[in-house]
């Protein structure tokens, strides 16, 4: 991947896909994205409902960019993973590497918990993925 510009090669594409569907799967969440800072869209595995993708991922990467200035602003380093609970659907979203987001979105029946533990180890084997 160059990180540049992140173009992704087919042989990276389809680990981190394989990665992600696998993730969407072991955390029970109904569907997942893997997301640029800037919001370009890179996988995304489970989506069956009509969202729009594109302008899903633009706006979680503005309010992942957004609470980095608000971590500033209050003495943090940064803020790293987000949860957002709504009446039908939750979303949690974290970063996964330096410049990449990880977005899963779930309902009731899933456990918070094993979210975060699957998105950790996913977040490890995408770091493995790149230091190829």
């Amino acid at each position: 991947m160059n990180r540049d510009t992140l173009i992704l090669g087919v042989e990276e594409y389809v680990t981190l896909q394989k990665l992600l569907d696998d993730f969407t799967y072991r955390a029970n969440t109904h569907s997942s994205m893997i997301s640029s800072l800037s919001g370009q869209l890179l996988v995304s595995s489970g989506f069956k409902t009509p969202f729009n993708l594109l302008a899903i991922s633009a706006l979680i990467a503005g309010v992942f960019q957004s609470t980095r200035e608000l971590a500033r602003l209050i003495g943090e380093k940064k803020f790293v993973t987000f949860f957002q609970e709504g009446e039908n659907w939750n979303i949690y979203y974290t970063l996964i590497e330096e410049d990449l987001l990880l977005a899963t979105f779930f309902d009731d029946r899933t456990i918070l918990g094993m979210v975060e533990v699957q998105a950790k180890k996913l977040s490890k084997r995408v770091r493995e993925v790149f230091k190829k």
